[in-house]
């Protein structure tokens, strides 16, 4: 099996791997339980990021309100399956200042 049978890969971030670029990747449970934004975007910036991406669940409106307030846009979905159970996701990114 292949990485692309377990995820989607965005085109914006295809483009920049494809270009050799750096894409630097966050897991959002960290940020969740407490790493400061301020931060996650620096470590960001250290390793040569651009953008910040992230998800939120799309059953979850005030956390998807909350990143709309700091600057987020969604950008599509991405779905993954809860034991049985197909969730979606809202794709939300924000470029680095």
């Amino acid at each position: 099996m292949s990485v692309s049978e377990y995820l989607t890969i965005h085109p914006e971030v295809a483009e920049a791997l494809a270009a050799g670029r750096p894409v630097v990747a966050l897991e959002s449970t960290v940020i969740a339980h407490g790493l400061p934004r301020i931060v996650a975007a620096e470590t960001a910036r250290a390793g040569g990021g651009r953008t910040l991406w992230l998800t939120a669940w799309e059953r979850n409106p005030r956390a998807q309100a909350f990143y709309a307030k700091a600057g987020f846009r969604d950008v599509g979905t991405d779905t993954f399956v809860l034991g049985h159970s197909p969730q979606v996701d809202r794709v939300l990114v924000r470029a680095l200042d």
